[in-house]
């Protein structure tokens, strides 16, 4: 089962709630983009396989391995890197988790190349190359934290955590060029892993501890619902000027988050608080 990011207990009812969401999308434009979906019997298979994040292989009009909730797909592949994890990875040496890594690197450098960038993965015929992506990642922040000592990296001077936001922000801009690829190849090897360990190794102000909880909070009720909220508002602003669309943009995200916290407070923390009593 896919775990929920404070506890050890399943994120169910939020996987249940977004692929419910995009159902509804679905439905709620009538097919309009998708014509060939077939009948609400496939649809109806299609959310009953998405609950236990078996990929929609079966769908007709779309590539999509997870057409009801697109970042269904990388928890899918996170579970098997968690299970992968508990099985064998955290009896393995440094170095030959090193040499796994490694090829693993070499791999995503060939595959970005190909895809001009690492945001592959969703799609059906980006199926194995997804699964590279995520075990690399997932291998590496492994490997920083076995091989890191932070206790010299908290003797480094301090990164300004505006300018690490900044750099973080900047790193999200989809550059549009040639060789988009290496740039994001430079923000997966060198600056994400620097402000991972910059991160760790910080002392969070009192005063925005609060702040910091929340966003753990809500990232994941937000990460699993931003897809239907963002598509259902888009659709209504194709082939509008730039600014209404940057516009919308912040609109989307403001309501994303809006509704990220109702559900956080109102349905995904009471039904866990229940679950934890379950299987305490």
């Amino acid at each position: 089962m896919a775990l929920h990011a404070d506890t050890d207990h399943p994120a169910i009812p939020l996987i249940v709630l977004g692929m419910a969401a995009g159902g509804a999308a679905i439905i709620y434009d009538k097919l309009k983009q998708l014509p060939d979906t077939g009948d609400g019997t496939e649809l109806a298979i299609i959310f009953l396989s998405s609950l236990i994040l078996l990929p929609a292989f079966g769908y007709r009009a779309n590539l999509e391995n997870y057409p009801l909730d697109t970042p269904a797909w990388s928890l899918m592949f996170e579970l098997l890197a968690n299970m992968a994890y508990s099985i064998f990875i955290k009896y393995l040496s440094i170095r030959l988790l090193g040499l796994i890594v490694g090829i693993c690197a070499f791999a995503m450098i060939y595959l970005s190349f190909l895809h001009n960038g690492v945001g592959f993965g969703p799609l059906r015929p980006e199926f194995f190359s997804g699964l590279v992506r995520v075990f690399f990642s997932f291998g590496f922040g492994v490997l920083i934290f076995r091989i890191t000592d932070f206790r010299m990296v908290s003797r480094l001077p301090k990164i300004s955590g505006i300018a690490l936001t900044g750099i973080l922000i900047l790193s999200f801009i989809p550059w549009a060029m040639p060789f988009g690829w290496i740039y994001d190849i430079g923000c997966l090897f060198i600056v994400y892993p620097l402000i991972i360990i910059c991160g760790a190794t910080d002392t969070l102000p009192q005063r925005y501890v609060s702040l910091a909880l929340l966003a753990g909070r809500l990232s994941y009720p937000l990460y699993i619902l931003h897809v239907p909220v963002v598509v259902q508002h888009f659709g209504r602003f194709n082939g509008t000027s730039c600014l209404r669309l940057y516009g919308a943009i912040f609109l989307a995200m403001a309501i994303a988050v809006m509704i990220a916290w109702i559900v956080l407070k109102f349905y995904d923390e009471p039904i866990r608080l229940k679950l934890r009593g379950l299987f305490a």
